[in-house]
């Protein structure tokens, strides 16, 4: 809901030039029909421009901006566009408001994301939500300008401290049959925020009283502290066996099974692997490319999602329709995650997500939203964020698939920022519709069908074992079993063989894996 509040707490609201003679008398009214006649030109659509007026005295033949305005409040009684003057020349301002939210989820992911890692999940999860709560309502009461962006960034940082740790918590605490639904069910929440808001906003005109109204719920979080423990695989990470073996007996109970004492008492030793970092990934031929083309996807995949999702309030049709419809959406997208990337696999789920919703958005620029077939261009871009919110689900399994253990939380939160520096520029693309109604459109189309294309690219991680070192990260390139090419040479027939052994060593390793104690 946070996400996309400001859709609502900054919604446009009409406006004219402040008239001293006429609106100075303490009787304001937006309908002035003398302001109109007298001291307000028209515009090139041929409408009463919102930010000019004739100059005092000029009998209309001098023109100047103005720096006051009066609103029309017959419909939105209040906007953050009022409050702080958001309009004309400041209008830019608005789309700061919307970035600084944004770059805020950016240092959240870096920043908490990390600290996750080490503090552990429950405690950064618990931490995210109290700032949540600060700044939600500090932004409620914020007297100025500043302070408003101020909050939106502690808020966008409570965004990224609220939903990782808490997705991360939601994969660790079930074995590997329940990560698809686990990794799948948080985005379809996402989208139901979307909906919810839309209500609330419906009967609650004042942005303030909008903003309280979806912050204080998280009060409830508060049950967290005695309700959600912390994750039994990150206290056996750090060491911390005992407080680990609560949790599993604690799970074991509520699940009415028992865990033998010999299990429990069972642990391995962590053998040090080679000393590779993040950058190493950029030493080879095929993880280099990889990387590169998993980055673009999730810078691409962030910025059409959140491109769209707040396009959707400028559709032709009811603003909290418009809204509400692009939440439920994203529940078509998690059904074609769930029923394709196991059959189809990762690579082409992806890519056809990423060709279609570019094919959606560069359809409605030749569709228009200002003629009879307007409901057409509407159609077509809610299956575009049905299919950029699959996107979205997508990387996230894929990105964790594709790299190898020595590196995947880094690389993973590496390709978090490009994400988030995606929904930092979104604003200001929607903000160049100004320009050109086709521009946002058609950017994000071309930007989506070149992410489709790159994508079949990469490797296939279906069905294959998790790579551990770089090494086994290179080795992803090379295609298996039936798949692979009749060698040519007999030291390629050589490599093949040694590729199926290690196929056929890490296949074991797996089966193993996921019979072995550190799966229950």
């Amino acid at each position: 809901m946070h996400a996309m509040s400001f859709v609502f707490i900054g919604i446009k609201i009409p406006h004219r030039c402040f008239v001293d003679e006429f609106d100075g008398n303490g009787t304001v009214s937006y309908d002035h029909q003398a302001v109109w006649n007298s001291s307000i030109p028209f515009d090139s659509n041929g409408e009463i421009s919102q930010c000019k007026r004739f100059s005092p005295g000029s009998n209309k033949s001098e023109i100047e901006s103005c720096n006051k305005w009066v609103f029309d409040t017959s419909k939105y009684s209040s906007s953050v566009r009022i409050d702080y003057s958001l309009v004309c020349d400041r209008s830019i301002l608005a789309a700061v408001a919307q970035s600084v939210y944004m770059a805020g989820m950016l240092i959240g992911a870096v920043l908490l994301g990390e600290l996750s890692d080490k503090f552990g999940r429950r405690k950064l999860l618990l931490i995210s939500i109290v700032l949540q709560l600060i700044s939600g309502i500090g932004l409620a009461f914020a007297p100025e300008y500043f302070s408003f962006i101020f909050f939106r960034f502690l808020l966008g940082n409570a965004h990224s401290g609220v939903f990782l740790p808490g997705f991360t918590l939601g994969m660790e605490f079930v074995g590997p049959k329940g990560q698809v639904g686990a990794g799948i069910s948080p985005h379809m929440y996402f989208g139901m925020g979307f909906c919810v808001i839309s209500l609330l906003a419906y009967f609650i005109k004042s942005w303030k009283w909008l903003q309280l109204a979806i912050t204080l719920p998280a009060l409830l979080f508060a049950s967290y502290y005695w309700l959600i423990p912390e994750s039994a695989r990150w206290l056996l990470r750090k060491n911390r066996k005992e407080e680990a073996k609560v949790v599993l007996r604690n799970a074991a109970k509520i699940n009415r099974v028992t865990i033998p004492d010999i299990i429990l008492e069972t642990t391995e030793k962590e053998v040090e692997g080679p000393k590779e970092n993040f950058i190493h990934i950029f030493r080879y031929k095929f993880m280099r490319r990889n990387a590169l083309i998993v980055f673009y996807d999730w810078f691409v995949v962030s910025l059409v999602f959140y491109g769209l999702s707040f396009g959707s309030a400028s559709l032709p049709g009811g603003l909290y329709f418009n809204v509400a419809l692009s939440g439920l959406v994203e529940l078509p997208g998690a059904i074609y995650c769930w029923v394709f990337m196991d059959r189809l696999g990762r690579r082409f789920t992806l890519s056809c997500a990423m060709l279609i919703t570019g094919c959606c958005c560069i359809g409605t620029i030749f569709i228009g939203s200002n003629t009879e077939y307007w409901w057409i261009s509407a159609i077509l871009s809610n299956i575009g964020k049905a299919f950029v919110s699959a996107g979205f689900i997508l990387v996230y399994q894929y990105s964790a698939e594709l790299f190898p253990t020595l590196v995947r939380n880094s690389a993973v939160g590496f390709s978090s920022m490009c994400a988030r520096i995606g929904g930092v520029i979104t604003p200001f693309i929607n903000f160049m519709g100004y320009l050109h109604p086709a521009v946002p459109a058609g950017t994000f189309g071309g930007l989506a069908l070149i992410a489709g294309l790159l994508t079949i690219i990469l490797p296939e991680t279906l069905n294959r074992p998790l790579p551990e070192s770089l090494d086994e990260g290179e080795q992803l390139n090379r295609v298996w079993k039936m798949y692979k090419p009749v060698p040519t040479s007999e030291q390629e027939a050589d490599d093949n063989n040694d590729d199926d052994e290690l196929y056929k060593r890490k296949m074991a390793s797996l089966n193993n894996d996921t019979n072995s104690t550190s799966t229950i």
